[in-house]
């Protein structure tokens, strides 16, 4: 038995936008496979650009995941739950970048990090 699941791999945000890596989008996205799949970004304007709730697939309101809302810079992290309000998380400093979604039987995290 052969299963076919299509879904966006990632989705983010830039200037209270959402896209995903599909999007004729501000940002350019390439995936690399290396010891687990890194999406560079790319800015292909002359603004300066704010990238923000990189987020596995999309959201949705049917499944639960993790990513940011507000503009706190502390404390944006919120897990998004269905049928409920969001609720504000703690973390880490270093998982404040965090985003975490769920599909099915599929669990996913991402985080940012700058690569020189």
């Amino acid at each position: 038995m052969r299963l076919t699941l299509a879904l966006v791999l990632v989705s983010f945000g830039v200037r209270a936008q959402l896209f995903d890596y599909k999007s004729n989008g501000p940002l350019q996205v390439h995936l690399r496979f290396n010891e687990g799949h890194l999406y560079e970004y790319t800015n292909n304007t002359k603004d300066t650009i704010r990238l923000s709730n990189v987020l596995p697939f999309t959201p949705s309101i049917n499944y639960p995941f993790i990513t940011g809302l507000g503009e706190h810079p502390l404390s944006r992290t919120h897990l998004f739950l269905p049928g409920r309000r969001p609720v504000n998380v703690i973390v880490p400093d270093n998982a404040r970048d965090l985003g975490f979604n769920i599909r099915d039987n599929i669990w996913i995290i991402t985080t940012r990090c700058v690569v020189a």
